[in-house]
């Protein structure tokens, strides 16, 4: 997709670990427009980036700029050519975010078990195997006492990875 002189295009610039308001923050003084959205972790209540280590610029189809700005290591590409998002991406990004740039996540159902419990495993390396719950943790994780090799190994795993034996 090439942008035309009047026509604008989003790209997907990589930052520094850590550096993404940094690089948006230089990228603006540049003249262009970007896209930093964040989530509140309801746990924490902290704001944290909702993609660590992207960002979203607005260009008029010039790219090679964000490879020399401060804060950012390059364009994402395909082969040597950078690849534009799609603007539906963005226009969905813009509807669900806030004034202060925040995105709701949607919330998991928290299935809740008895203490040992039989769980079975549908996803992963121990797809197929039965264990006992045994607690599920701030991060949606469950833990199952798993038999492997004739003992008992506490796994934890995600939440939608086990379902009621």
């Amino acid at each position: 997709m090439v942008a035309t002189k009047n026509k604008t295009t989003w790209f997907l610039a990589r930052t520094k670990p850590n550096r993404e308001g940094y690089a948006a923050d230089n990228v603006k003084r540049q003249g262009y427009r970007t896209l930093l959205p964040k989530y509140i972790d309801e746990r924490t209540k902290r704001t944290h980036i909702l993609f660590p280590s992207y960002l979203f610029v607005q260009t008029t189809g010039q790219w090679m700029f964000i490879e020399s700005t401060y804060g950012c290591i390059g364009v994402v590409k395909r082969g040597e050519q950078a690849e534009p998002v799609p603007h539906a991406v963005i226009r969905a990004l813009w509807k669900e975010m806030a004034k202060d740039d925040t995105v709701e996540l949607p919330k998991a159902p928290v299935q809740t078990y008895s203490k040992d419990a039989a769980l079975r495993v549908v996803n992963g390396s121990f797809a197929g195997c039965v264990g006992l719950y045994q607690g599920m943790d701030a991060l949606q994780r469950v833990c199952v006492l798993l038999e492997l090799l004739s003992r008992k190994v506490p796994m934890w795993l995600p939440a939608a990875d086990v379902v009621a034996a």
